[in-house]
């Protein structure tokens, strides 16, 4: 494709995978040629849509907003005979991403010889986004969908979400928070982060955890860990 310069005013996450030229900042726009790589996403400006710091791909953005609205866009501008194919192709790759994570999932119980059928899995975080208790169009959703396919035992902590009740095509998931605590990390095969609030213990899973596989770079801060850890 050919090479463009952009500039914005502030970077956001939801809009980077694609471009080829991305602002490295409000004023300093990249060189040509130069591409963002794909899964290392800028330290993003706070911007109001998804909350605190940066997105860290690969786990799908939720919320009654990105995942569905763009896609009335789509619908309104065939019928002036426009085809929005970067809307589309977003969509489907953010639509994939949960069975990224589980693919990465299950690379890491095989790597310390146990299969996914059976696994206990911890799940981190329920909401859409860190810090708050909205779980609509949740990619945890999907994933926990895909987990309990795989025949993998689920449990999940979020503070923020004691009760997940289903939502449209997941309405026979029934999820009750547990307490984090340092026997059910122990337990636990894998502890899979879909969601980054800020009041878990972040460095009780990097002591306790076998396994865990990250899919929002919650615990750069706190690498090595005690057990392994694979970036999803």
């Amino acid at each position: 494709p050919r090479s463009f310069t952009m500039r914005t005013p502030e970077c956001t996450c939801e809009t980077f995978i694609g471009i080829r030229n991305w602002p490295r900042s409000k004023n300093q726009p990249c060189g040509p040629g130069e591409a963002l790589p794909m899964m290392r996403p800028p330290k993003c400006k706070q911007n109001r849509t998804l909350g605190r710091g940066s997105s860290h791909a690969p786990t799908p953005l939720g919320g009654h907003c990105i995942p569905i609205d763009p896609f009335y866009l789509t619908w309104k501008a065939r019928e002036f005979g426009h085809h929005t194919r970067f809307i589309e192709l977003a969509g489907e790759i953010n639509n994939s991403m949960p069975s990224y994570v589980i693919q990465r999932t299950m690379e890491g119980l095989n790597e310390l010889g146990k299969a996914m059928r059976g696994a206990k899995v911890l799940v981190i975080g329920l909401a859409y986004k860190p810090d708050v208790d909205d779980f609509r169009e949740t990619p945890a959703a999907e994933i926990i969908k895909l987990l309990f396919d795989h025949g993998a035992d689920v449990t999940d902590h979020d503070p923020h979400v004691p009760l997940f009740a289903g939502m449209r095509n997941y309405l026979q998931y029934h999820m009750h928070s547990v307490p984090l605590e340092e026997d059910l990390l122990k337990q636990s095969d894998c502890v899979l982060i879909v969601t980054n609030h800020a009041t878990i213990d972040w460095r009780l899973i990097a002591t306790h955890a076998s396994l865990v596989v990250d899919s929002r770079n919650a615990m750069a801060d706190l690498l090595p860990i005690n057990g392994t850890y694979r970036q999803a």
